[in-house]
């Protein structure tokens, strides 16, 4: 039986990069391209979400053309993304104290790989579970749970840090800390 370890579970996407903005234009973009329109402010407090709940919750229903769309979309943008100031530093700071550091994202495989080269913090970081891992998108909390399973992270002494609303809004587990800008859960 693997032994169960303290750590750290971070989102990627306006936790650790600097890329909220970006997913707004590229939704914005992409329900344009489909003749549907949403407001930019309605779609930032949406940002974190799966597409799979974000665009019905912004127009109404489901529009399988628009979350085709949006991956072009935010291709287009990638060029603009940015780690936000220190935060290659934290994971190592992290790392270094011993703690087991995790990226817990939304963001397909592909996209985490062109995050994690612009961070650039790869010795920093033992694990990642991304949303090709998982069968539900945030606010669900299955990418938090599976990535403690994969890196063997002890609920009770885990952290789950992120930014938005999508992020969730029930318990990761019985014991496991999130802080979220929405406050800690």
């Amino acid at each position: 039986m693997t032994r169960r370890r303290p750590g750290v579970l971070f989102d990627m996407d306006g936790t650790l990069m600097d890329t909220n903005y970006l997913h707004c234009l590229a939704w914005s973009r992409a329900l344009r391209d489909v003749g549907e329109w949403a407001p930019m402010n309605a779609i930032h407090r949406l940002i974190g979400m799966g597409g799979d709940q974000l665009v019905p919750e912004l127009i109404g229903h489901d529009s399988p053309d628009a979350t085709a769309a949006r991956p072009r979309r935010y291709q287009e943008l990638m060029s603009d993304i940015r780690a936000f100031p220190n935060a290659r530093e934290l994971l190592y700071r992290i790392h270094d104290l011993g703690l087991t550091v995790v990226l817990a994202t939304s963001a397909p495989d592909d996209e985490l790989a062109y995050l994690r080269k612009v961070l650039d913090a790869d010795p920093a970081i033992d694990g990642q579970t991304t949303a090709d891992e998982v069968t539900q998108s945030k606010p669900d909390p299955e990418v938090f749970v599976k990535a403690m399973e994969s890196a063997s992270i002890d609920p009770g002494r885990a952290l789950a840090v992120g930014d938005s609303v999508g992020h969730p809004r029930r318990p990761i587990s019985r014991n496991c800390l999130h802080h979220s800008r929405n406050g800690w859960l």
